[in-house]
């Protein structure tokens, strides 16, 4: 899950779904779900708003359920008509969830290009991946 969103461009609004190519927005992350591709827990992860992603992208995406709407950074693959998320980390080796391509309860906000570690305050380095 996802602890804090910050808009880097004036008007951005990762969380509403009408994402617009070319604004910035980053996250704090919580959880070791994505430690294989060095993001770790209080890290923040700037995406840019886009609502498509190649296979093995990093992505954040929200989730609408009936008793609960989240957001999420996994890994993006698709199969034929499904969307795969997977977790890259050794501590959910087996981590993924499996959509419809068209189920308007998911989302993708954006993709991730930077990464500024949780203990270094210096600007964010593009991402590794």
């Amino acid at each position: 899950r996802l602890h804090k969103v910050i808009p880097l461009v004036k008007g951005a609004k990762p969380s509403s779904g009408q994402a617009v190519n070319g604004k910035l927005f980053a996250l704090m992350i919580t959880g070791t779900s994505m430690l294989n591709a060095k993001i770790e827990d209080g890290d923040y992860v700037v995406f840019r708003c886009q609502q498509d992603a190649a296979p093995g992208e990093i992505v954040v995406v929200r989730i609408d359920n009936i008793d609960d709407s989240y957001s999420t950074v996994k890994r993006f693959y698709y199969q034929d008509d499904t969307v795969i998320l997977k977790a890259d980390s050794p501590d959910y080796p087996h981590w993924e969830r499996r959509f419809t391509r068209h189920d308007p309860t998911v989302v993708i906000l954006g993709k991730a290009i930077a990464v500024a570690k949780a203990n270094d305050k210096s600007l964010p380095t593009q991402a590794p991946w």
